[in-house]
């Protein structure tokens, strides 16, 4: 089988699944939350080896001895609002990442290897225009948007981002967000994460992933971070994920 097309097909079942924990105090359940307000959220990647993201095996919470942040952040303001696993600063929680299926033109970053890493994993839906200003808790029961996703890391005392975003970083792809449950009020409490061919969004807009069918899957920019901020593209990758989020 094709390498490229495998990796669709083997990696697109990837799992980060996020299960809902206590909310902070100042938001009661069943409440619409406070503007910009942090929801706390229990995050699990699969750890399959035939995947690209791992997990170190056990689940994510955020916890102030671990050094863990596992929150949907800004609840409330808009395009600000993102989901966002952080074990950066962490000694004892980690992820694991391949990027072993590059484009014509990009090498296996690593040499193909899985890497250990702490990263930052961020996803926004406010970058797109043509979600019509509707992200995480905002959108409805059925409905899809293209997002960005971004997993920063280091790598032999180096600093890269996995860029996911098309408007910012030309030539990678979005991922979709879509709502997949909702409350007897009708407000979304369960969401996925994937990385389909297309997703039609709120204003019958097509967003495409494989760019319009030309590639075997989505597609992440690697960029080396140094200097101020400053980027320099290390290589383009397929990558394909699915993901779950539930907050109750």
């Amino acid at each position: 089988m094709n390498k490229r097309i495998f990796s669709r097909v083997a990696l697109g079942v990837a799992s980060i699944v996020f299960l809902g924990v206590a909310l902070p105090s100042r938001v009661q359940a069943g409440s619409k939350p406070p503007a910009c307000s942090n929801l706390n959220v229990t995050s699990t990647i699969i750890p399959d080896v035939s995947f690209q993201l791992l997990s170190d095996g056990s689940s994510y919470a955020t916890s102030t001895g671990a050094k863990v942040t596992s929150q949907i952040q800004s609840v409330g303001c808009g395009g600000q609002e993102q989901l966002f696993l952080d074990t950066a600063s962490s000694t004892t929680r980690s992820e694991y990442l391949t990027l072993a299926d590059p484009l014509p033109g990009s090498t296996p970053f690593a040499s193909g290897s899985q890497l250990q890493i702490h990263a930052t994993i961020i996803s926004r839906c406010g970058e797109n225009s043509h979600n019509d200003g509707l992200t995480f808790s905002t959108m409805s029961y059925g409905q899809t948007l293209a997002c960005t996703l971004s997993t920063a890391f280091t790598y032999g005392g180096k600093s890269y981002v996995l860029k996911m975003n098309p408007i910012t970083w030309p030539g990678s792809t979005w991922i979709q967000a879509a709502c997949t449950a909702a409350n007897q009020s009708g407000a979304c409490n369960a969401w996925s994460l994937s990385t389909p061919p297309s997703i039609t969004l709120p204003n019958g807009t097509v967003e495409y992933l494989d760019l319009n069918g030309t590639t075997p899957s989505a597609i992440g920019n690697l960029y080396q971070v140094a200097n101020g901020n400053k980027t320099t593209l290390v290589g383009q990758y397929y990558v394909a994920l699915s993901a779950t989020l539930f907050n109750p």
